[in-house]
């Protein structure tokens, strides 16, 4: 009899072990599957966050973005020329969503007996304004040339650095076109220059 009890309260002790196992599985199993279901529900947010950003950010104001194009310029001096019109390639990059490098060389062809040229390249903060246009101050260095025809077939010219600061506005018209306008100060030695130029540009 003493051997029938101690029988069973051994098996009775075993199952109840195995019951407890069994439970402790499952519990952890239903965390794993808890820990799954929470990992996706976060992945899917993140990625319906990221979508939601993309969707909202300036198409203008995004780190790699690149654009060639040409201006049309007028300028004004008091001290060498009243007015002069001139024209200019670009290229610009956007080396971080809101900083941009810009390129350009421009070109005014003679007027009266004066024709200039500028090789510049500027830094542009920008500053978006929906999604598809941007503000931005900028400011540049560079090296311009001046050519003088005097009478009796001779000519004058010289270069040196130059200085120019502004500000101007894009705005995309479609999916890789923008347009843009800058007014630009510039300063060539003791020459004093003010700028205002339109551009189309393609993006890419």
């Amino acid at each position: 009899m003493e051997t029938l009890k101690k029988t069973v309260f051994v098996i009775f002790a075993a199952l109840l072990l195995i019951y407890t196992a069994m439970a402790q599985d499952r519990k952890v199993a239903g965390n794993e599957v808890d820990g799954i279901k929470v990992h996706r529900l976060i992945v899917i947010d993140s990625a319906e966050i990221s979508s939601l950003t993309v969707k909202k950010a300036n198409c203008l104001a995004q780190k790699g973005i690149k654009t060639i194009g040409g201006n049309l310029i007028f300028g004004t001096s008091g001290s060498m020329f009243n007015y002069h019109f001139g024209f200019g390639g670009k290229f610009l990059y956007n080396i971080t969503n809101s900083i941009r490098l810009d390129s350009e060389f421009d070109f005014f062809p003679k007027k009266d007996y004066l024709s200039w040229w500028d090789f510049s390249v500027y830094g542009h903060c920008l500053i978006s304004v929906g999604k598809k246009a941007a503000l931005y101050p900028s400011i540049g260095l560079g090296i311009a040339g001046v050519r003088a025809d005097l009478w009796r077939g001779e000519t004058v010219s010289a270069s040196g650095f130059s200085f120019s600061f502004g500000g101007g506005f894009d705005r995309a018209v479609a999916s890789n076109l923008v347009i843009s306008s800058e007014l630009r100060f510039k300063i060539h030695g003791s020459v004093r220059l003010a700028n205002f130029t339109v551009g189309l540009a393609y993006m890419f």
